[in-house]
């Protein structure tokens, strides 16, 4: 597998990608002008065929790269030695354009300084799953500008999966080398996400929290540090850090919601020592942590809850709280916790699972017939080929940085789930990023099946955002829906599909 921890973590921070966000960066520049202007248009540029401005001008006057495609290759033809002609018609074709890499190339053999052809070409490489590529094209933009921090960055991230203690190294000693360098605050913050022990993540978080950037900057990575102290029970930590932010994008960040919980969970916590269960339970029973924060928090929460219903003599209660929540979204601690208190009650572990597979089933819903494309083209595939297996359904496009973020975190949930019980499937939303498809799939050696969408399927199953994730059980019935998956949940996919099995 070809995905890079730190890489995938980059591609997780923005969460999912607004389809119409994307479809609107895809569009070009089109600016109606009669023949004649055209030709004026054209005469600029071979006035002087290093003029961006005026390349872009003239390009306005195609609809599409391909449009402009026969008069610019002529013009390559008669001013073989400009870079700025080939790279003015890869600049129409877009970042997301399978044809633009060959323009990229073009204009860096003859600019080879020019370090934003480099960086372009590495993006394009990553869409293609490229990983070598990739990494000489970072490496020929770092020769170009050898102080750029940016890139010495995603150059060490390249080491991640070779050597993950060596990338380590790098990655603190390039954050003790350029401490004020904006790169720096960036990398740490993606750092904590791509690693899962979590006291090295609240480690780096915290050397994150000490440099000397202004609060409106560090503020997303700051949410996620105080969502690391809520986890493990550090409210304090977190009630001085969110009372510090809590002004900073308070409805964006979250903050006071964060700093709320913090002291709720931090007085619950006092009440329970002091053995006030009932005083416990009121703080607790109305917290609603669902689609709030973290995953790992809300599973804190419901442990918090099932403990304080118990130690009230209230075994049921707790039992049915804790199975309503990992019906939802499933952890390994709220699944050991539920055991024993199914034991207590008498339930042993097949009985659990029976009643955990009935709740699953009421808050499922069928799901609607599909027939999509295969690649390559020339089959197509239905709902119905995957009845009898469970069906994970996963929407995405090359183009996505969350989708290909989240892909190796999904491969490292299902690794150990036969295929003869499950089936991966990921459908391409956006087809004229098609030609990208296949290349990604011969480079990244991920082992989902691509799928090419239909408007149907995109309207039907109300794909708004990418990734966009589903579970379909093995009678056509959607049992979870809308769920991402990065290193914390990798655990809560395995979780889920081995509730339908």
């Amino acid at each position: 597998m070809k995905g890079k921890l730190i890489y995938r973590a980059l591609m997780m921070v923005a969460c999912a990608m607004p389809l119409f966000n994307h479809v609107h960066a895809q569009k070009q520049d089109f600016v109606p002008v009669s023949a004649k202007e055209k030709k004026q248009l054209r005469a600029a540029v071979e006035a002087a065929p290093d003029n961006m401005e005026a390349h872009k001008a003239y390009l306005a006057a195609f609809r599409s790269g391909d449009d402009a495609r026969s008069s610019y290759e002529s013009l390559m033809k008669k001013y073989p030695q400009s870079a700025s002609i080939p790279k003015a018609l890869a600049d129409k074709y877009g970042h997301y354009s399978p044809k633009t890499a060959g323009y990229l190339l073009q204009a860096a053999a003859l600019q080879p300084g020019d370090v934003a052809v480099w960086k372009d070409l590495a993006l394009d490489a990553s869409m293609r799953g490229d990983d070598a590529k990739k990494r000489e094209y970072i490496t020929k933009a770092l020769a170009a500008d050898t102080g750029n921090v940016q890139l010495q960055y995603e150059l060490a991230n390249l080491m991640q999966e070779e050597d993950e203690a060596a990338w380590k190294q790098q990655m603190l000693r390039l954050a003790e080398k350029y401490p004020s360098d904006e790169s720096t605050l960036h990398a740490l913050h993606i750092m904590g996400l791509g690693i899962r022990n979590e006291e090295e993540k609240i480690a780096i978080w915290e050397k994150l929290y000490n440099l000397s950037f202004p609060a409106e900057i560090k503020q997303f990575a700051m949410s996620r540090l105080a969502d690391a102290y809520i986890r493990t029970g550090r409210y304090d930590k977190a009630i001085v850090l969110s009372e510090s932010f809590k002004t900073i994008a308070a409805e964006r960040m979250r903050f006071p919601m964060r700093l709320k919980l913090a002291i709720e969970l931090a007085a619950a916590d006092i009440k329970m020592k002091d053995g006030n269960f009932a005083a416990a339970k009121a703080i607790l029973m109305p917290m609603d942590m669902h689609g709030k924060f973290n995953l790992n928090i809300g599973t804190r929460v419901a442990i918090a809850k099932a403990t304080a219903l118990k130690a009230s003599g209230e075994m049921q209660a707790a039992y049915d709280s804790l199975i309503a929540f990992q019906a939802k979204t499933p952890f390994p601690d709220v699944k050991d916790s539920l055991a024993l208190y199914g034991k207590s009650l008498g339930k042993n572990e097949t009985r659990v699972k029976a009643e955990l597979r009935a709740i699953i089933a009421r808050n499922s819903r069928p799901a609607l017939p599909f027939e999509v494309d295969s690649y390559p083209a020339g089959k197509k595939v239905k709902l119905s080929d995957y009845k009898g297996k469970v069906l994970l359904l996963s929407f995405w496009y090359p183009g996505c940085g969350p989708c290909r973020g989240e892909m190796p975190h999904i491969e490292a949930g299902i690794k150990d789930i036969s295929k003869d019980q499950l089936a991966y499937a990921g459908v391409n939303i956006l087809r004229e990023q098609d030609d990208f498809v296949l290349p990604f799939m011969k480079g990244t050696k991920y082992s989902f099946t691509p799928l090419g969408a239909t408007e149907a399927i995109v309207k039907d199953y109300k794909i708004r955002v990418a990734p966009t994730n589903l579970l379909i059980d093995q009678d056509g019935n959607i049992a979870y829906y809308g769920f991402m998956i990065d290193a914390d949940s990798e655990v809560m996919l395995k979780l889920m599909i081995q509730s339908l099995l």
